[in-house]
């Protein structure tokens, strides 16, 4: 996933270190002896995705844009009648998503 904000770049960091560190584990387990170092590097890799998962609504609310839109709607009495409506819009993955009448 892409992220084009500050936030959605630390949680790209964080993730590649975090398989770095899950590959490495796996490594370790295969050696004999070093199995204290493999459950270190796990647990690191543990705590990297809780901070991943803790820094999603942040880059949400970065992406988020919030904006008005005003509508012209004919009334039974032929007149006009303006309404304003607030929308946003934010990115999932590749996806632009939308929600109204907030």
């Amino acid at each position: 996933m892409d992220y084009k904000a500050s936030t959605g770049e630390r949680i790209t960091g964080l993730k590649k270190e975090a398989r770095r560190l899950r590959v490495e584990a796996e490594k370790l387990r295969n050696v004999w002896g070093m199995e204290p170092c493999s459950s270190e590097r796990d647990s690191e890799s543990e705590r990297l995705m809780e901070e991943i998962e803790d820094l999603q609504p942040r880059v949400r609310l970065e992406n988020l844009s919030v904006y008005q839109v005003m509508k012209v709607k004919d009334t039974a009495e032929r007149e006009k009648k303006t309404y304003k409506y607030l929308y946003a819009s934010w990115w999932e993955g590749s996806r632009s998503r939308m929600g109204l009448d907030l």
